[in-house]
């Protein structure tokens, strides 16, 4: 129910206000527009993967 308002309020916020959210929340990673991640296949060796959504609905 909190995850929710959240998300409600970061969206109506998000259309004069940028923002960055850290979270592990599928929720909240659901209202963005691009997510952006580190991962670490290899002990030491991190890798960024991002995926904007905008860019795969065009």
């Amino acid at each position: 129910m909190n995850n929710e308002r959240f998300v409600r309020l970061v969206r109506q916020m998000s259309s004069d206000t940028q923002f960055i959210v850290i979270t592990h929340s599928k929720r909240t990673m659901e209202a963005a527009e691009a997510l952006y991640g580190v991962t670490m296949e290899e002990a030491g060796c991190s890798r960024l993967v991002s995926v904007n959504f905008a860019e795969m609905e065009a």
